[in-house]
């Protein structure tokens, strides 16, 4: 039963191209599946048992353990895998995580490990809890994002975003989204407003890219690992550190944002720029700017001319460093990519971010774990001769990094590996206005509500390693519009029952099949 309903002033404020189904909607199939079920074999499944900082101790469950980004990471790609694969032991974790996260919410609507102040990982926990949401229709999850946000924009002009947060400040645009779609309050767009006061501002920097050369060449490496070595001791026993640290003040925190160093190491960093390459797009649908929507391909482009290489992706080992292609690639930035390709692609009509999403999602992304999907590396190389441990030219990584383990160099991507192809599943179909949308393609069953009818289409195929694609209309009441992503660098040929359909009307545009219950669509 749907426990709540969204407003008529919400849906119209937030109304984009394409919407998210729920995820039990959408049955992988195929090679997907596969890589689902791999990845519960694995290390998606079983981390807890390998990995400390995400056991039982964890601070997000009510531990002693790591309580800044990891759990937080974990739980986002947990729910849409638990989700989608309906595997019991999945569903068992991600409710102990949700629970935990929900109980722990305090009067003044914060939530999370007390001794961690920081807004940053709190942005991931609220992204995920977006997708429980959709999934669950739990109206908890919306009193809980209604009672946080209105916290959150009462005290941020007391503490600014700091460091990593003011470099991430809207990774929680989704949940922001989602709840003024249901509840659509006043302050949640100041609160956007604030949000990009005290952030970094990509949008300028797409706009006038001056990051033209690797970082070397605007900071001496030797130097920076000195002082980075120096400030992972000091982390790492603040981590450990139980006690509850005083907050630094407003000023404290806008002057250390503003020094030059770093404000180089925020903006140059890979995983950062992967993230807020979609801020343009989903910031502009959502204050109804959608003139900022070419500044994420525009600084896709900027980004690729001049550190970009064979993946789609850009160097980021972990900072940018050139187009030579023996660079290293975070897998953190592979999975980061993604997403912002899935949302720029969602509430925009950029089909460019599909393409490159899928590309990555069937290459870039596989290749950096074992086929059992039981270790993985930290950078890939496109050019990479040798798994070793080994000192290469990687800006800021260990000697480890490109080796593959459970955690080799910084446990973040051990945490957020998980995430990647279970969001990318959920964005195979989409919902529109007067149908449904297929912007990548992968074998699926989707099993939804159109119009107060049944709906059920299958996809099936072995792609990417077969060139041919059937859709059977299997339930339909009525006739329903069908949205499909043509493949670039192909003779792309679509038909219905046999008769071809004439191409999009301009490069950049999806093709529209009118189709009914029975029909049989094909792409080759």
């Amino acid at each position: 039963m749907r426990a709540a309903v969204r407003t008529a002033a919400g849906c119209e404020a937030c109304m984009y191209y394409y919407e998210k189904l729920p995820l039990m909607s959408i049955v992988p199939g195929g090679v997907l599946k596969a890589q689902l079920r791999a990845q519960l074999d694995g290390l998606g499944g079983h981390i807890d048992e390998v990995f400390p900082d995400l056991d039982g101790n964890n601070a997000w469950l009510g531990g002693t353990g790591e309580a800044w980004e990891r759990g937080p990471y974990y739980l986002s790609g947990l729910i849409p895998l638990a989700f989608l694969t309906q595997d019991q032991r999945a569903v068992e974790r991600m409710h102990l995580w949700v629970e935990a996260i929900l109980n722990g919410q305090q009067g003044d609507g914060n939530f999370g490990p007390v001794r961690n102040y920081d807004w940053w990982p709190r942005m991931i926990v609220l992204k995920a809890f977006a997708g429980y949401f959709q999934a669950t229709d739990d109206i908890r999850i919306l009193d809980f994002m209604e009672r946080y946000f209105r916290y959150q924009y009462e005290q941020i002009d007391r503490q600014p975003l700091y460091f990593w947060a003011s470099a991430r400040a809207f990774e929680a645009m989704e949940a922001i989204d989602l709840l003024y779609s249901y509840r659509p309050r006043e302050f949640l767009k100041e609160l956007v407003e604030k949000l990009r006061i005290y952030s970094y501002d990509f949008c300028g920097l797409f706009e006038h890219f001056p990051y033209s050369k690797p970082m070397t060449s605007y900071i001496s490496r030797p130097l920076f690992n000195a002082g980075k070595e120096l400030a992972e001791i000091l982390d790492n026993h603040s981590k450990k550190n139980q006690t509850i640290k005083s907050r630094p003040t407003r000023e404290s925190i806008l002057a250390f944002n503003r020094r030059k160093m770093v404000s180089l190491i925020m903006k140059t960093h890979g995983v950062n720029l992967a993230m807020a390459l979609k801020y343009p797009a989903t910031c502009g649908a959502f204050t109804g700017q959608p003139e900022m929507e070419a500044l994420s391909r525009k600084g896709y482009e900027e980004l690729f001319r001049y550190h970009g290489n064979s993946t789609g992706l850009f160097s980021s080992d972990e900072h940018l460093m050139g187009t030579a292609p023996s660079q290293g690639i975070e897998l953190c930035t592979v999975t980061e990519m993604m997403y912002s390709l899935e949302e720029i692609g969602r509430v925009s009509p950029e089909i460019w971010a599909y393409e490159l999403l899928e590309s990555i999602a069937y290459n870039a992304l596989p290749a950096m774990f074992t086929p059992d999907m039981h270790a993985h590396q930290y950078v890939q190389q496109p050019n990479q001769a040798a798994s070793s441990r080994a000192r290469r030219q990687f800006f800021d990584t260990d000697s480890y990094a490109n080796t593959f383990g459970v955690a080799p160099n910084y446990g973040c991507c051990a945490a957020n590996m998980h995430a990647a192809f279970p969001l990318f599943a959920g964005y195979l179909v989409l919902r529109h206005k007067k149908g449904l949308a297929f912007p990548v393609y992968g074998d699926c069953t989707v099993r939804t509500i159109w119009e107060g009818e049944p709906l059920e289409i299958s996809e099936t195929s072995s792609y990417p390693f077969d060139d041919v694609i059937r859709f059977h209309i299997v339930k339909a009441k009525g006739g329903i519009e069908l949205h499909f992503r043509p493949i670039n660098n192909t003779d792309f040929v679509i038909s219905c029952n046999g008769r071809v359909q004439p191409g999009q009307e301009a490069p950049e545009d999806m093709i529209h099949v009118a189709a009914k219950e029975g029909d049989v669509i094909e792409i080759s």
